[in-house]
């Protein structure tokens, strides 16, 4: 059974496009890393839930099984659910997208351990926007961490830059540390920037030390 890859990229024409400054109505991008019959998507049954899939890069290394179950330092993993061996993790976890189980798969999450040094964790460049129009760029996050564990909480920058060289910085913004709870909450992190070019990148980049914690699962990315 194969994984259903999630990826919605849509052109707006410029015939179609809203008025200036006005936010689109419309998503040009939806990933929620599809679904899947095995815990962690699998580089032989399953080749087509990689980054590269999805239409993204990433300096972190993927791993398809975990070792004895753990996604370590510098490694993220494609999961439906967060693996019971840590005691200090939200164990069993699954994925922020409604609806997308059936009997026998479950829904893909990206659950990365982040670097001790700030890396990006997702970069996509876009195409066919709008010039002149306001998007909104956001994404589903949550700290795998229970709260009192006192483990480092993650914190990610958002940026958006024209794809053009070079490249023009369009806006920045950071969640601060995305905080640990009794109960996992997932909460929804973005920003909207306005088109300077019809081709930008978005990155997510990792803006915590590493160290104990700083584990996160990310979901349901959008642009709309």
């Amino acid at each position: 059974m194969g994984v259903g890859v999630d990826v919605n990229i849509l052109s707006t024409p410029t015939a179609l496009c809203p008025a200036a400054n006005t936010l689109n109505s419309k998503e040009a991008l939806t990933i929620t890393f599809g679904s899947g019959a095995t815990q962690y998507s699998s580089a032989t049954q399953y080749s087509s839930a990689t980054p590269a899939a999805f239409g993204f890069t990433t300096t972190y290394q993927q791993i398809f099984n975990g070792l004895n179950g753990i996604v370590n330092n510098g490694q993220f993993a494609f999961v439906t659910t967060v693996s019971p061996v840590a005691s200090s993790w939200h164990q069993d976890t699954v994925d922020h997208t409604p609806n997308d189980d059936t009997t026998t798969t479950h829904g893909y999450m990206m659950f990365v351990n982040a670097k001790e040094t700030p890396d990006d964790v997702f970069r996509m460049t876009i195409n066919n926007l709008c010039i002149g129009s306001r998007y909104e760029f956001s994404v589903y996050l949550a700290n795998i961490a229970k709260k009192g564990t006192n483990l480092t909480p993650p914190n990610i920058k958002f940026e958006v830059q024209t794809a053009t060289t070079p490249n023009t910085l369009l806006g920045t913004v950071a969640t601060g540390d995305i905080p640990a709870y009794a109960t996992l909450a997932w909460s929804n992190y973005g920003m909207s920037f306005i088109a300077m070019t019809s081709s930008v990148i978005l990155s997510m980049i990792s803006n915590a030390s590493g160290g104990g914690g700083n584990d996160l699962i990310v979901d349901d990315i959008t642009l709309r």
